[in-house]
């Protein structure tokens, strides 16, 4: 799969939610989870995130890629 789009697993970071999401969670190097996933998904992810799928997760992990590589602040200081 990762070879067909031209990355590899180590650079990418993936969101699930769902048994199906295990073995992609598993081969990536950021795996995470909505609050809402299933217990087995919570289990295989690095990161669980507060917010439940379409609620607001996805925003929660940008928030959080984006200050853990310390450029939150340059998001917000656009004039």
């Amino acid at each position: 799969m990762f070879d067909t789009i031209g990355c590899r697993p180590e650079h990418v970071c993936y969101i699930g939610d769902d048994l199906p999401d295990i073995a992609v969670m598993k081969r990536v190097a950021l795996a995470v989870s909505p609050a809402d996933a299933a217990t087995d998904a919570r289990e295989a992810a690095h990161w669980v995130l507060q917010k439940q799928g379409g609620h607001g997760a996805v925003r929660e992990l940008v928030e959080r890629l984006l200050r853990a590589k310390g450029v939150w602040q340059d998001h917000l200081d656009v004039a």
